[in-house]
């Protein structure tokens, strides 16, 4: 099926009716997704989330089912949220419309990332392209008509921003680009005001973080150290939910 021509930077998942989204790029910018109406896509709605151009992008389920989608407004300088309206997706709403309700400092945003808690409060993590570092917000209520912020780290940070919950419910993240490594948040309390930090040196970058059948954080990454002097992709596997100690492996 082809759903929308001329899209790109594609990311799909299963709503909770089973059915296939696709959130993606459209031409010659913006953002939207494609919901398929059953399991085999035999028709496609395009719900449109903005027409302005947007630089980073993500989503989750909710814990009543609806999608959201965090994404970078170029345009207004800012980090939004959609929500959709139903499990179907049939209408919705960006939440955020204030261009700097999330971001106190309007800047150019990228590497976002959004992952929803056991509390069904979604938590977004992103980096402030101007400042070099990594920033988070919480929303105080599932249905997020508000946020808490903070900055996790200020040195050169967020580049390559990934974000999960773990077993505890609560949210692992890491960034970090070639030259300072890869750097592990581990959130201590849901508002992350608590939290342990870790590096794992060498150069790495392009994260992709999900939780392992054990409740174990598992990083894949893409490592400047392959065959011929090229990119690998290497994997992390840590021994516990706090980052330290770990197994690393490149291949």
């Amino acid at each position: 099926t082809v759903a929308d021509p001329g899209a790109t930077r594609g990311w799909m998942t299963t709503n909770a009716l089973g059915n296939p989204v696709v959130l993606h790029q459209t031409s010659p910018q913006g953002l939207a997704l494609a919901v398929c109406s059953d399991l085999s896509c035999s028709a496609v709605t395009i719900r449109t989330i903005t027409d302005q151009k947007v630089v980073a992008h993500a989503m989750a389920i909710g814990v009543d089912g609806r999608i959201f989608v965090a994404f970078a407004d170029h345009a207004q300088l800012s980090i939004r949220l959609f929500r959709c309206a139903d499990l179907a997706c049939t209408s919705g709403a960006t939440i955020n419309e204030a261009p700097a309700q999330m971001t106190s400092n309007p800047q150019p945003f990228t590497e976002i990332d959004i992952a929803i808690p056991r509390d069904g409060r979604p938590v977004l993590v992103w980096q402030h392209q101007a400042n070099q570092d990594l920033e988070w917000a919480r929303c105080t209520t599932p249905a997020c008509n508000a946020f808490d912020r903070l900055q996790l780290d200020t040195e050169a940070a967020g580049f390559h921003a990934a974000l999960a919950i773990g077993k505890d419910g609560l949210p692992f993240i890491v960034h970090g680009d070639e030259v300072r490594g890869m750097r592990m948040v581990k959130c201590l309390s849901a508002a992350c005001s608590d939290r342990s930090a870790h590096i794992l040196n060498g150069p790495m970058r392009a994260y992709s973080v999900s939780m392992g059948w054990d409740g174990l954080p598992l990083v894949a990454y893409e490592a400047g150290s392959g065959a011929g002097g090229g990119h690998a992709l290497g994997v992390v596997k840590f021994a516990n939910p706090y980052a330290s100690p770990f197994f690393s492996r490149q291949g």
